[in-house]
Parts: structure tokens; C-alpha cells; sequence
């Protein structure tokens, strides 16, 4: 919209005021253009010229249609501008938005695989020290077991000595 703002800033459509002869310039000056035959002739004056005002208002027809064809053409190069510099900008865009979501997922990967990891740290550990406590328990049974069959033997003894 720059391009085309520039574009239109430096041109005004030639306005008529008044009589037939006089234009209206970029930035509200008036001038009379010089009495010539405006198709190439030369006189001073209406007569004995070929001038006439039809055929000078066909000029000036002529003239506002090819500056209305030049500002066609230029705001249809601007605005082909403006389109290929978004087309240009939505591309960029996608590929950084693309690029965000890669970063994205992989940072989620690394904080999945890391609370994974330290999972897993917490599962070896939980199981060792269930290994242990199995090993132990074992240990304080066989403890227990002979303790029952030292007391039995002792029981047995004691019942001997007073029978």
C-alpha cells in the first residue's frame, strides 16, 4: 500500500475549470496552454486555424485517457508489487511458524524424555530397595525359625528334666 500511495500522491486527474482551455496542474495551479492547433498546426488564434474547441477537447480526452492508462499501469505494477512482497511475507511466516513448531516438539520430546529418565531412576531405585527389604525379610524369618526350633529344643529339655 506504500508503493500505491506513492504512486497516487505525485498525480492528479487534469480537471476542467472554467473555460475549455484551461487545466488544472498538480497542486491547484491553472494554465492556459498556448493557442495552437493541438494536433500539430500552428496559428495564433481561432481564426484562420485549424483549431477548433471540439477538436481540442478531444485532446485533452486524449490526453486524460493515456494518463489515466499510465496510472493504470503503474498502480497495477504497484499493487503486483505488494502482492508477490506478502506473498513473499506469508511464506516467510509459514516457515518460521514451522520452524517454532519443530523447536516446540522437540522441547517437549527433551522435557518428556528427561521426566521419563528420572522415572525410570525412581523405578531402579524403588526396586532395589524392594530386593532389599525381600532379603532382609527372608533373613529376619530365618531368624525367627531358628529361634522357634532353639526354644522347642529348650521346652523339650526342660519337660525331660521334670518327667
Amino acid at each position: 500500500s506504500n508503493s500505491v500511495s506513492a504512486v497516487m500522491a505525485g498525480v492528479e486527474p487534469l480537471t476542467r475549470v472554467g473555460s475549455p482551455r484551461q487545466v488544472r496542474l498538480h497542486g491547484g495551479q491553472q494554465r492556459t496552454p498556448p493557442r495552437e492547433d493541438p494536433l500539430g498546426g500552428s496559428g495564433g488564434g481561432s481564426c484562420g486555424s485549424n483549431w477548433s474547441p471540439a477538436r481540442e477537447g478531444g485532446f485533452w480526452e486524449e490526453a486524460q485517457r493515456r494518463i489515466d492508462e499510465g496510472l493504470e499501469q503503474r498502480l497495477a505494477r504497484a499493487l503486483e508489487g505488494e502482492r508477490r512482497a506478502l506473498e513473499e511475507l506469508s511464506v516467510e511466516l509459514r516457515r518460521k511458524i514451522q520452524e517454532q513448531h519443530v523447536a516446540t516438539v522437540e522441547a517437549a520430546q527433551q522435557s518428556t524424555t528427561a521426566t521419563l529418565m528420572s522415572f525410570e531412576e525412581l523405578s531402579k531405585s524403588t526396586a532395589e530397595t524392594a530386593c532389599k527389604l525381600q532379603v532382609e525379610l527372608s533373613q529376619f524369618r530365618s531368624c525367627c525359625a531358628s529361634a522357634r526350633e532353639a526354644a522347642q529344643h529348650e521346652v523339650e529339655a526342660f519337660r525331660r528334666e521334670l518327667v
